[in-house]
């Protein structure tokens, strides 16, 4: 009896695991078929065309500036970019020293930016109004391995500093060490001038 018993337990289990099995694997080859999305075939398609933009932008630019990709300009303004060797007038210290703002206007910096190349001293770059000992920003600036150009300082800092007409903005860089003046080594401004109502 306890064999037929046994028997019977195992053939109701198998069968019970089979019409689950069944269920399970129907639901699943039913949502596999139908389509997705609205019903009726109305599903999206999407097209990757570009859209034609029309209007007419000016914009008056001294010098030569390459622009790659988009640039938004908004009437009143003109992107402003510069980037120039610095001159050390010390061996801790060297600056740029950027055209005074035009009258009329104000110039919005954004960014400062540079690279100091074979110098291997912690260091400061500091965004000056006028002269050296106007600092308006100040940041550390760190030494790291830069492959095949040797041990470099690097930043590219966002500001948001206005400066108005007559104004001159300076960017400078300090270290208690030495810097290796070489002409690779830049400073620089990124921002915008802008129309004085």
């Amino acid at each position: 009896m306890k064999r037929l018993t046994g028997s019977l337990f195992f053939v109701i289990m198998s069968v019970a695991l089979f019409v689950a099995g069944a269920s399970l694997s129907s639901d699943r080859s039913a949502a596999q078929g139908s389509p997705q999305g609205p019903p009726n075939g109305l599903g999206v398609q999407v097209l990757n065309v570009p859209l034609p933009v029309t209007g007419t932008t000016t914009t008056t630019i001294t010098g030569t500036v390459p622009v790659t990709g988009t640039v938004n300009v908004v009437s009143g303004e003109t992107p402003f970019f510069q980037s120039s060797v610095p001159t050390c007038d010390a061996l801790n210290r060297c600056f740029v020293k950027f055209p005074a703002v035009p009258a009329g206007m104000r110039l919005r910096v954004t960014r400062i930016h540079g690279a100091f190349y074979n110098s291997n001293v912690e260091a400061f770059v500091a965004l000056d109004l006028n002269d050296l000992n106007g600092q308006v920003f100040v940041t550390p600036v760190h030494p790291f391995a830069a492959a095949y150009l040797g041990t470099a300082l690097s930043f590219n800092e966002a500001t948001d500093v206005v400066f108005a007409a007559g104004q001159t903005p300076i960017v400078e860089m300090g270290t208690a060490g030495t810097f290796n003046p070489t002409t690779f080594n830049r400073l620089g401004i990124t921002g915008v001038l802008q129309n004085v109502p």
